[in-house]
């Protein structure tokens, strides 16, 4: 969400999360409504906390909320709670980001064996060489000169 405040301004992004929270305030089959100020509050405190987030995740955060992930709101919907909410919310996408990462290293350290693996000298040819005395004369061309046998 920085790159909306820095495109647009610090306003524009709250008056988006404002929106949302707006919503998700009508959305909700509850008895206690958020005030204005409230949704202002939460609005201000989204953007400048989370502002990291991009706003797929923001957008993505208020549709598992309106789909009842984070549990129900009981009557009640009021900042605190919704805070809570995105607690629970970051550490989800904390845990999603440590599995992609995790996945993703195990990958590539799979594809580096492979590369290595493709490029090695299979052990067949270096016993041929051994055979035919050029196993010295091939460890030098790898290694140097002074590593000649």
């Amino acid at each position: 969400m920085w790159e909306i405040r820095e495109v647009y301004s610090i306003e524009v992004l709250r008056d988006w999360v404002a929106a949302m929270i707006e919503d998700l305030n009508d959305f909700c089959n509850v008895r206690d409504k958020m005030k204005s100020t409230q949704k202002d509050e939460a609005a201000h405190i989204i953007s400048c906390e989370y502002g990291h987030l991009n706003i797929a995740e923001v957008a993505l955060f208020f549709l598992k909320v309106k789909s009842g992930t984070f549990g129900e709101f009981y009557g009640i919907l009021d900042t605190v709670r919704l805070m809570s909410i995105m607690k629970k919310f970051m550490a989800e996408r904390r845990q999603m980001l440590a599995s992609y990462y995790d996945k993703k290293e195990k990958e590539d350290r799979e594809m580096e064996r492979l590369k290595m693996e493709s490029e090695a000298i299979p052990p067949e040819t270096v016993q041929q060489w051994i055979k035919e005395g050029k196993f010295s004369e091939t460890l030098g061309l790898f290694l140097g000169e002074r590593f000649r046998v």
